[in-house]
């Protein structure tokens, strides 16, 4: 345990099923924290809360759909008593360029990555506020940070995340509520994997590994980012609000 303050809070976690999210809701329920592990894949949900054990539960819920996010916080009241942190992680990726994405893929990105962190944000920080104060991460993307061809909606969609972190900073300061984003860049994640096969097509067999090799040196574990999330939501980051957190192992240092 490295953030003592976060021992008897409670987390709702999107996307917990697998990936960053399944990293960070095992270790905020190390650091002590009640964990509501939500994914839209019911049995991803229940694996994560049975890795975790005591003091987790499972919920499934599409974050696109604004009645199942409110079921979700709902949920989360009802098991633990209320909501003290956030982290809106659950996400989808898309490739295709802007002239060859369809509005259906467009609207389809935006739903889950945009309109879900918002709801999540909308519902949970109502609960936040009757406790007096919390904590918000936003799983947001170096690809919102910077261009990348081929991934556009993707993209944009990520960059509105950090927008919408910075909002909510601003409008709930005064509610003791933080808000940040995190910006990954290559972690080793399922929905990385798909994303290198894109790049094996483009660069051609193994040119995805070393494309990472040259940009950050290695792929990030999830449980890196996982710290890095702990030590958002806590005490230790009481100064940090309304700001895009990039780790990117060097990567944007790389490119220029």
């Amino acid at each position: 345990m490295n953030h003592p303050d976060l021992a008897g809070k409670t987390a709702i976690v999107t996307g917990a099923g697998a990936g960053i999210g399944l990293a960070v809701a095992q270790r905020l329920a190390v650091e002590g924290c009640q964990v509501l592990c939500a994914d839209i894949d019911a049995a991803a949900a229940e694996t994560a809360a049975t890795k975790i054990g005591s003091g987790a539960v499972a919920h499934q819920a599409d974050i696109s759909d604004e009645q199942q996010v409110a079921g979700m916080v709902a949920a989360c009241v009802s098991s633990f008593g209320g909501v003290d942190k956030l982290v809106a992680n659950a996400g989808v990726v898309h490739f295709a360029s802007l002239i060859e994405t369809t509005v259906e893929d467009f609207d389809r990105v935006m739903a889950i990555n945009l309109r879900g962190a918002w709801l999540c944000t909308k519902h949970a920080a109502p609960q936040m506020i009757q406790r007096g104060g919390g904590a918000i991460v936003n799983m947001s993307s170096l690809a919102g940070h910077i261009a990348v061809g081929g991934s556009g909606a993707y993209g944009m969609s990520k960059a509105a995340i950090s927008q919408l972190s910075r909002i909510t900073a601003a409008e709930l300061r005064s509610s003791n509520i933080r808000a940040n984003a995190l910006l990954p860049a290559f972690v080793d994640t399922p929905m990385q994997q798909t994303a290198m096969t894109m790049f094996d097509e483009t660069l051609g067999e193994g040119g995805a590994r070393s494309m990472i090799a040259r940009l950050q040196g290695r792929m990030a574990a999830p449980e890196e980012m996982a710290s890095i999330v702990a030590f958002l939501l806590s005490d230790d980051a009481s100064m940090i609000t309304g700001t895009t957190q990039i780790a990117d192992g060097g990567t944007i240092a790389a490119l220029w």
